[in-house]
C-alpha cells in the first residue's frame, strides 16, 4: 500500500507541476506553473467559487513564500535565527486565509 499510495499534492507535483516544467524554466514559468497547479487543486476540491478562491489564495501564499520572503528576510532571519524557517510565516497565514475565505464566501441563509 505504501508503495502505491500517493497524496494529492504528490500527484499534482508529479503529473502536473513537473510536466509543465516545474521551476526549471525561469521565474515567470514557475509562477505560471504554480498558478495552474493551485487552480486545479481548488477545482478538484469542488467546482464552487470558494474552492477556486481557496486554490488561488494558496497560489498567492506560495508566490510570496518562494519569491519575496526568501529574498527579503534572508539576511535578517536566516543569519540571525538559523533554526527558524521562512515557511513558518506562511504556516501562520494559512489557517487565517482558510477561515476568511470560507466565512466570506459562505452561503447566505
Amino acid at each position: 500500500w505504501r508503495r502505491w499510495h500517493m497524496t494529492l499534492s504528490g500527484w499534482f507535483r508529479e503529473y502536473v507541476y513537473i510536466p509543465l516544467g516545474g521551476n526549471r524554466k525561469g521565474l515567470k514559468r514557475q509562477i505560471f506553473n504554480l498558478f495552474v497547479v493551485e487552480l486545479l487543486t481548488g477545482i478538484w476540491h469542488g467546482a464552487n467559487w470558494n474552492f477556486i478562491c481557496w486554490g488561488l489564495y494558496y497560489f498567492v501564499l506560495l508566490v510570496i513564500e518562494k519569491n519575496f520572503l526568501l529574498y527579503l528576510f534572508y539576511f535578517f532571519w536566516i543569519e540571525a535565527f538559523p533554526v527558524l524557517r521562512l515557511n513558518l510565516i506562511c504556516c501562520l497565514l494559512k489557517p487565517l486565509g482558510d477561515q476568511c475565505i470560507l466565512w466570506c464566501l459562505r452561503p447566505k441563509a
